[in-house]
């Protein structure tokens, strides 16, 4: 999973979940009521 950051040509980190699998699938999830608690969810 590359994180990339706008207008970057190089993303800002990557991730390799799943021991390396394929991932099909990310989404962010953030509570509103923690908006500086974000979590990275892959499957």
């Amino acid at each position: 999973v590359k994180i990339w950051g706008e207008r970057k040509s190089s993303p800002l980190f990557t991730l390799t979940p799943h021991d390396g699998q394929p991932v099909n699938s990310v989404t962010f999830l953030v509570a509103p009521q923690r908006p500086d608690h974000v979590v990275l969810l892959t499957a």
